[in-house]
């Protein structure tokens, strides 16, 4: 099954934030000895990217249409600024939209997490 590719009508603010969360395992024993291994075979790709736009009403609005189409669960293909090639992401923590931030400019902002699917 091909992946959904997002591509918004704008490019987001500047000054978006990237996350790295790297899974780990730990077990821990006596006199604060313990041992580490990396949790899966992508434990230390796991990322966080939080993005923000700022546009006229329609193209946030596309923008959250894409969002809402992928349920918070579905996979879509995205390149995040600053980055060479596009990959995995969802977005199951929702969004927030701002109307009127400016006359006439709303703003949407959103939190991607990547996910490694297979295709």
């Amino acid at each position: 099954m091909a992946l959904l590719v997002f591509a918004p009508p704008i490019a987001p603010l500047i000054g978006s934030t990237l996350k790295a969360q790297p899974k780990v395992l730990t077990a821990s024993f006596g006199d604060n000895y313990s041992q580490r291994a990396a949790d899966g075979l992508h434990a230390a790709q796991g990322l966080d990217v939080g993005l923000s736009w700022e546009g006229l009403p329609a193209q946030i609005a596309e923008i959250e249409a894409f969002l809402e189409s992928t349920g918070g669960y579905k996979a879509f293909l995205y390149q995040v600024p600053g980055r060479t090639t596009p990959q995995a992401w969802t977005c199951p923590g929702g969004w927030e939209r701002v109307a009127n931030t400016l006359p006439g400019i709303d703003k949407l902002s959103v939190t991607l997490k990547r996910v490694f699917d297979l295709a």
